[in-house]
């Protein structure tokens, strides 16, 4: 319930889920920090998890690490927060795109969203349009003695794997969005 302050009483706990955070470098880590710094001065009881290298409270979290979900769901259910509010930025959680079966794009917290029990916010903070999905860098490994037929064959690779991806990529985040029992937002980094 809200008090005269502004303040609720008793404070809402929240989980932010963070795999970049403070020393570490990124913009999503930096909005996440002025988010719980805020969220705080506002009375809110706040905990942060994230990589290794941050300064959360609690971490294990990284964009490779396939245990991310289990992680998570140990964490929620120790601390038992009233809101788990996810900073969504695909490739910080392992995006993998399958360029023969799109419909296997994952990344490795999609497992925590369907098991979870308690209300998530998630903040996108990536929901490419086409041309921009289209330019963004996909690693092909190119070498320096591949021949031009090689690195073209890597190419198109790397062109047919995010043109058969992009719907897949945009119904990975509506999957997200229906998860969310407790809303949705969208920051403009």
């Amino acid at each position: 319930m809200l008090v005269e302050t502004g303040h609720i009483d008793p404070p809402l706990s929240i989980l932010l889920v963070s795999p970049e955070y403070p020393p570490m470098p990124g913009g999503v880590g930096r909005y996440t920090s002025h988010l719980k710094d805020n969220l705080v001065k506002m009375g809110f009881t706040v905990q942060v998890i994230c990589d290794k290298r941050g300064n959360g409270e609690f971490s294990g979290i990284g964009q490779h690490n396939p245990d991310n979900s289990e992680i998570l769901m140990e964490i929620v259910e120790r601390i038992n927060p009233d809101l788990v509010h996810i900073q969504y930025e695909p490739g910080l959680y392992g995006l993998r795109l399958d360029m023969l079966n799109p419909a296997r794009t994952c990344t490795n917290i999609d497992e925590f969203y369907e098991s979870c029990k308690v209300p998530i916010v998630t903040t996108f903070h990536s929901a490419y349009p086409f041309r921009q999905w289209m330019s963004l860098p996909i690693p092909i490994y190119e070498r320096q003695n591949d021949t031009y037929i090689v690195r073209k064959a890597k190419r198109m690779i790397s062109f047919w794997t995010r043109l058969t991806n992009y719907h897949s990529f945009h119904e990975l985040n509506k999957k997200k969005l229906a998860k969310g029992a407790a809303g949705i937002s969208f920051s403009e980094m």
